[in-house]
């Protein structure tokens, strides 16, 4: 059995069934708990909030906490304080979700007149960032892009 998957889609659709309703409203009420994330002149109003990871707001890459692969930075990380204040996502996470072990599980906000930098979350092929959209305001949407300088990832921004 592969400890990784690898592939080059850009999307894997489950049938699986998703409280987004439920889960916004647990996102919803922790706005005050989030932090600034990647911010600079290309992102702004870009924030985040984590679930499961090396603390509630310890949201950056492995690297800015001193850890030189992510595989040993996963082997720290752990259900912080926020997954109890959000029993629905959380219950979802561990019993619905094809996924027996994270890495970070964040909450990501896009306030408003806020603004993501187009990037890359990868430079290898694994299945590794999973994205779900509790809330997409109309007009929002999300864009695939190839990466300049990496030849086959595709990059997501949303306009």
């Amino acid at each position: 059995m592969k400890e990784y998957y690898q592939s080059e889609g850009r999307y894997l659709k489950l049938s699986i069934k998703l409280p987004y309703k439920e889960m916004c409203a647990e996102a919803f009420a922790l706005l005050d708990k989030f932090s600034p994330h990647r911010g600079g002149e290309d992102s702004h109003g870009w924030e985040s909030l984590t679930i499961h990871g090396l603390g509630w707001n310890k949201h950056e890459n492995y690297d800015a906490y001193g850890y030189k692969k992510g595989k040993d930075a996963s082997n720290d990380m752990f259900w912080t304080e926020i997954a109890e204040s959000c029993p629905v996502t959380t219950k979802w996470l561990k019993e619905v979700f094809p996924c027996r072990k994270y890495g970070r599980v964040r909450f990501m906000l896009l306030r408003a007149g806020g603004k993501i930098a187009l990037h890359s979350d990868s430079s290898i092929k694994l299945i590794e960032n999973i994205n779900v959209a509790l809330n997409n305001p109309v007009g929002c949407k999300w864009i695939w892009a190839m990466a300049k300088n990496l030849s086959w990832s595709p990059v997501a921004y949303m306009l």
